[in-house]
């Protein structure tokens, strides 16, 4: 058995190369031919050779078989009536010929109504008077008795499925293994090679296309690869500093705590360091003054005298909402600084010029220094 693969596989481009510039070599003779002949002679060179050697050998005309004077359509067994046959059957017959195209008929009714002389290709016996029918597929002319159907069942069928119509041999499924359609032949086996060509033709194209694309989608996933561990590193990032944060919201509660305590202890000391203290309010300030000579005054005054050694310090102070300076006088013992503010009190009304401000009527006031 014939292997087409093998022959296909030892075929070289050489060969196909030959064979497409031989095809078209041999196809553009032929063209340039057949033009010639068309201008000179004003009809086919290839239609002339059908009707001539062809058409006998088909059952056609052509042979002088039939005269055209006898037929009323001029027989062509390859084709109708067309082109440089109208010119042909004109000169012959000297009339314009009528064919099926012309009467919008089918085959099967022109070779009914228009036969000359037809017979079937099966009994060969001439048409009745009631014509015959045609099959489709191979163009066989039938009586209705070989074609196993009726004139009146053939008139019923109507036009459409008339020109469909098929004979029993050729509706019959044909074997397989023997079928002409499955026959491999070189024409239909190139003709696939060509077509395979032509659809691998881009290929390569495409193949560089996907290599490109790989290429692009490979740096694209290291891109989002890279993308992930930057994002992966800041969420650490953020982790660690988000734990640093809450150590140091702690130790900022624990600080500020502590600052409450630091402060509430600031004021029991502040509290505790003003116990000993004194404010004295309403004494006129002066230059290069003596702070121990205007308390000892004072003393004397409101008639209670202690020694200097019980002072821890004296200075001025500025007072709330006034632009003079109280005395602040911090005395050792806190009972001192009580019985000094108690004499005092007792001397309820103490001006500055008791003290020796002649100058100044002012109050002089003696407090806790709170």
């Amino acid at each position: 058995m014939w292997d087409s693969s093998a022959f296909l596989g030892a075929l070289t481009p050489k060969f196909y190369v030959a064979l497409t510039g031989t095809s078209s070599l041999i196809s553009g003779l032929i063209l340039i031919f057949e033009w010639w002949y068309f201008r000179k002679y004003g009809t086919s060179f290839i239609e002339q050779v059908s009707l001539t050697h062809l058409g006998p050998w088909l059952g056609g005309g052509g042979g002088g078989e039939t005269d055209a004077a006898d037929c009323k359509v001029w027989r062509n067994p390859l084709s109708l009536l067309r082109g440089a046959e109208y010119g042909r059957l004109w000169s012959a017959a000297r009339r314009a010929p009528l064919t099926y195209y012309d009467m919008n008929l089918s085959a099967q009714e022109h070779q009914a109504w228009f036969g000359c002389g037809a017979e079937c290709d099966i009994c060969n016996n001439p048409f009745t008077s009631g014509g015959g029918v045609q099959c489709t597929s191979c163009t066989k002319n039938l009586d209705f008795a070989c074609a196993n159907i009726t004139e009146a069942g053939w008139k019923k069928l109507g036009a459409e499925r008339r020109s469909a119509w098929k004979c029993s041999s050729c509706r019959a499924p044909s074997p397989g293994p023997s079928s002409a359609k499955d026959q491999v032949t070189l024409d239909s086996i190139m003709k696939e090679v060509r077509d395979v060509k032509l659809q691998l033709a881009g290929l390569p194209t495409i193949i560089e296309e996907v290599k490109a694309m790989r290429s692009e989608l490979k740096e694209l996933k290291s891109s989002c690869q890279m993308a992930s561990d930057k994002v992966d590193e800041f969420n650490l990032k953020i982790i660690t500093i988000e734990k640093k944060v809450e150590d140091l919201e702690k130790k900022n509660a624990a600080l500020d705590s502590n600052l409450v305590d630091i402060k509430i202890q600031l004021q029991n000391i502040d509290q505790r360091s003003r116990q000993n203290n004194v404010e004295i309010k309403g004494v006129p300030q002066k230059k290069e003054e003596n702070l121990y000579n205007i308390v000892e005054k004072l003393s004397n005054t409101v008639g209670y005298t202690f020694p200097k050694n019980n002072i821890n310090y004296i200075s001025r102070v500025p007072s709330y909402n006034s632009q003079e300076k109280s005395i602040i006088v911090s005395f050792l013992n806190r009972y001192v600084k009580e019985d000094f503010i108690a004499a005092a009190r007792v001397f309820k009304v103490l001006k500055a010029e008791d003290l020796g401000f002649q100058d100044s009527s002012q109050r002089i006031y003696v407090n806790d220094h709170l």
